[in-house]
């Protein structure tokens, strides 16, 4: 029919402007390799929005569509409200954030078990600095609300074991650590960076950052501790 017709058309122009903006970006075109990411920028290009052009971009927006956009829209669909959480969803970000860093420095193989994931998240709750000084008690409640919420609602955090739980992908993990290490203070930012630069596991949350970090001279100061530490390195040898 007419209508068949047109919905065919539509649906090969959409598909033939994907991938346009897959073939116009390196970054994307070797996203679309990976399945689930595959996935994630379909459903970005089906919510007309337009589609991020560097991968860094590409993990940012992916993680804010899962943390922030999706489950509302699941609510609205299912009529239901939010968990008993008062952390908004820029506050559940801050804390995986957290959490993807401990996995990162922590645990090279990206899994940790349901309860150290929980402590990890309490004690950062907890923190006056960093994290939002709540009291032990509410902290822990929050702790095991945000796991629950991210493996349940935002399909951010999945088992992997019957014990075990992680990142959904790697790349978010990494991109979420380096979320986290760009909220310290700047001179702890360098000394981090000079301190992991070397380090093959570091390298995309160190690239991450530096795409993170806004100001020039802020790029250029990281930039400078990463020479310095290269520098230092190779006047032992």
């Amino acid at each position: 029919t007419a209508s068949d017709s047109s919905q065919r058309q539509n649906a090969e122009a959409a598909a033939a402007s994907f991938m346009a903006e897959m073939r116009s970006s390196i970054d994307l075109g070797e996203l679309a390799k990976i399945p689930l990411l595959l996935g994630l920028l379909l459903y970005l290009k089906g919510s007309s929005l337009p589609l991020p052009n560097s991968r860094f971009r590409a993990y940012g927006r992916l993680v804010e569509h899962l943390i922030s956009v999706h489950p509302i829209a699941r609510r609205r669909a299912a009529m239901v409200t939010p968990d008993q959480s008062e952390l908004s969803p820029e506050d559940a970000r801050i804390a995986f954030a957290n959490l993807a860093f401990c996995l990162q420095a922590n645990h090279p193989e990206g899994l940790v078990d349901g309860r150290t994931a929980e402590s990890a998240i309490s004690q950062f709750l907890q923190d006056e600095i960093l994290g939002f000084g709540l009291d032990r008690a509410e902290a822990r409640r929050q702790s095991r609300i945000l796991i629950s919420f991210g493996e349940q609602e935002l399909g951010l955090l999945v088992r992997k074991g019957p014990q075990e739980l992680g990142f959904l992908h790697r790349s978010f993990q990494e991109h979420l650590a380096a979320e986290h290490i760009a909220r310290m203070p700047f001179n702890e930012q360098c000394a981090f960076v000079g301190q992991h630069c070397t380090e093959p596991s570091w390298r995309e949350v160190l690239l991450s950052l530096l795409h993170l970090t806004q100001r020039p001279e802020e790029v250029a100061e990281l930039a400078k501790a990463i020479e310095n530490h290269t520098r230092s390195t190779s006047d032992r040898f």
